[in-house]
């Protein structure tokens, strides 16, 4: 099954370790490359944040201010149902924020802003949405590292240059 998008009133759980010296996390709610949602950590400013990306940049909607070290890795749960977003942080409920409309019904993955980049381990997507397969309501690391282990660094080579490429359309210079 291709689920491209979940049902308005499904809930989605995702979950993973990171390590970022920049702005690091979830992408959801996702219609384009300038039109999503994300949640994530930034290590610069020492801040949690849920927000959302436009045409016209990137805006913060709801922020907590955390002490983080690009050294350290932490644990970033975020969930979405309807048009509510909680995020924790190594376990700890740290903010949260309701939309004026739902956020569970675009795409969602990963993100890292800046050049310093980020690793993520131990991801993880839960969702009780009834049009994806019970085998497929849960992916986790041992998945995706299958994936990653059949690809080479020089068939990543291409991939990367591509990601840059179309990054680089949409991102300013910053």
């Amino acid at each position: 099954t291709n689920v491209t998008n979940l049902q308005t009133a499904s809930l989605l759980e995702l979950s993973t370790t990171l390590r970022t010296a920049g702005r690091a996390g979830y992408v959801f709610d996702w219609y384009g490359s300038t039109n999503f949602k994300f949640a994530a950590i930034d290590v610069a400013t020492q801040q949690v944040l849920i927000g959302h990306r436009t045409a016209a940049g990137w805006f913060v909607d709801a922020v907590a201010s955390r002490a983080l070290n690009a050294t350290t890795d932490y644990t970033l749960g975020v969930t979405v149902r309807g048009a509510s977003v909680s995020v924790t942080l190594n376990g700890q409920a740290t903010i949260g924020f309701v939309y004026n409309a739902v956020a569970a019904d675009g795409r969602f993955g990963l993100f890292a802003k800046g050049a310093a980049g980020a690793s993520f381990d131990a991801v993880t997507v839960k969702t009780n949405d009834p049009s994806v397969p019970a085998q497929q309501t849960a992916a986790t690391t041992a998945d995706v590292v299958r994936t990653e282990a059949s690809i080479s660094a020089v068939q990543m080579q291409p991939l990367l240059a591509e990601a840059l490429r179309r990054w680089s359309l949409v991102e300013d210079a910053s």
